[in-house]
């Protein structure tokens, strides 16, 4: 048993999954140390901060994490030096545009509360970290993802997770919500800095310009409607689990639904780890033209991607009351958020699979109407539901999935009938 294990253990899906489990370990220790040294009231500024910023970039970043690894993947024979100075250009242009956009969502977000102009100078920090750990960081790691380098892209990963979860705890404990922010920003700079040292010191022909710039705004062009569905994706997040939030449930109502998007993302770790895998898996499967092929790579993708989120979202719940205590936040409705978002994590991973489906079909004007249905639904549920209990707003959340979930199966029906009518 042992020696099966072991090849499993070693290989590139434990690297990527350690890597990104540390990396989501960190955020989590920060928010207990903050929820335990400062209350709820600081964890809720701290997730205002890291989920106002998060919509902004996640649009582009998962265009240009997808787009650079199918091209890493075509041009990795003559060197990938031109596709790492093309992110470079590409993450200083979304830090440009983000942090002015940034300032004044976080205004409208805080509302009337009063913060200081140090506070604001670590917001604007934070917003920089989430822009170079969602779109500097992983465009760079998909480079080495296209060269078929999973192990190391996990190893860069394990080792700057290891080192900014070791410093989490006297940071934080000693800086509050400055350590915090800080923290999150250097983290995400090293994380870049050793990635991007490996991609130059392997790589040293430069491509021309053209050969880079051409095919990365064709593939630009195709990505738009899910370019556009990632914005309203964010941005409806961004109304439902932090505007709204704020409105009805004040920063403390922020702050323990952080913790239960905190822990979503803990359950989702799997998954989005091998998110790139996937990818490369069912785009060869689709290029097969057999529709056995593809439904039977669908499957796989399906169980993996499910049976690993189930059995995390169990955990969790089984774990809510617990967790209740040790973030000291007792009697804010802890538990019913974790369970609300346990939920929406299992969803959310089949989702997963799905939209590198219709991605690698060359679909994402499917992709993208489904998604306008499924935020019709949250927004509905959300505003209904949410003056009642803070944790409907996971059920929102829950709500798009499904209806993302069900357009998606029938679609697939429909792309399966028409792959066997064209082999015919």
């Amino acid at each position: 048993m042992i020696a099966r294990l072991r090849p499993m253990l070693s290989g590139p899906h434990a690297w990527l999954v350690l890597g990104l489990l540390l990396s989501r370990a960190t955020g989590f220790l920060i928010g207990l140390v903050l929820a335990r040294s400062a209350g709820a009231s600081a964890l809720g500024l701290y997730s205002t901060v890291m989920n106002t910023a998060a919509p902004l970039v996640s649009p582009i970043s998962h265009a240009m994490i997808n787009n650079n690894t199918l091209m890493a993947s075509e041009q990795r024979d003559s060197g990938l030096r031109g596709l790492w100075r093309a992110q470079l250009a590409i993450t200083l242009i979304a830090l440009a545009v983000t942090l002015p956009l940034f300032a004044w969502l976080f205004a409208r977000a805080v509302g009337d509360d009063t913060l200081e102009a140090a506070q604001w100078g670590w917001a604007l920090v934070g917003a920089g970290s989430v822009v170079l750990s969602q779109l500097g960081t992983p465009m760079v790691a998909a480079l080495l993802h296209g060269e078929g380098r999973f192990r190391a892209a996990g190893q860069w990963s394990v080792l700057t997770g290891t080192l900014g979860l070791a410093a989490v705890l006297p940071v934080v404990w000693a800086f509050g919500l400055a350590g915090a922010l800080g923290l999150a920003a250097a983290s995400a700079l090293l994380a870049w800095l050793l990635l991007s040292a490996d991609v130059l010191r392997r790589h040293r022909n430069v491509q021309t310009a053209a050969s880079v710039r051409g095919p990365i705004l064709a593939r630009l062009r195709t990505a738009l409607p899910a370019i556009t569905g990632m914005g309203l994706n964010g941005g409806v997040n961004w109304l439902c689990t932090i505007y709204l939030v704020h409105a009805h449930w004040r920063a403390e109502g922020v702050g323990v639904l952080g913790v239960g998007l905190q822990w979503s993302t803990l359950i989702l770790i799997p998954a989005t780890s091998w998110g790139g895998m996937t990818l490369s898996l069912i785009g060869q499967a689709h290029r097969s033209g057999s529709p056995a092929v593809l439904a039977d790579a669908l499957r796989r993708q399906l169980l993996r991607n499910g049976g690993t989120t189930l059995v995390a979202a169990l955990a969790v719940v089984a774990g809510a009351g617990l967790l209740e205590d040790l973030y000291r936040l007792q009697g804010q409705g802890l538990p019913l958020v974790l369970c609300a978002f346990a939920a929406a994590a299992f969803v959310g991973s089949l989702n997963n699979v799905f939209e590198r489906l219709w991605w690698a079909a060359g679909r994402q004007r499917s992709w993208f109407a489904w998604q306008c249905v499924a935020f019709v639904m949250q927004i509905g549920t959300t505003l209904w539901l949410l003056p009642h209990h803070v944790a409907f707003a996971g059920l929102g959340v829950l709500a798009a999935g499904l209806t993302l979930s069900l357009c998606s199966l029938l679609g697939l029906r429909e792309h399966l009938r028409g792959m066997r009518g064209s082999s015919t």
